[in-house]
């Protein structure tokens, strides 16, 4: 289990964190369930890989925002 995902809410397709909720992306949740197709996977890898990116982003910028400081 990951530390800041708490659990996952099929009728609303949201990720359950600490502090908040975070939607899955579209056409992953199909009727209140996530259905474990290859496009279902491509999908979530490919967000998965997309909000590691503006994480990654995030950090370097607020980072260097920093030094000056």
């Amino acid at each position: 289990k990951l530390d800041y995902l708490d659990d996952y809410n099929p009728r609303t397709c949201k990720l359950q964190c600490k502090g908040g909720s975070l939607p899955l992306p579209d056409g992953v949740c199909i009727s209140n369930k996530v259905p474990c197709t290859e496009p279902v996977r491509s999908t979530l890898s490919k967000w998965k890989r997309d909000l590691e990116d503006t994480k990654t982003k995030l950090m370097s910028e607020w980072c260097r925002g920093s030094q000056g400081k």
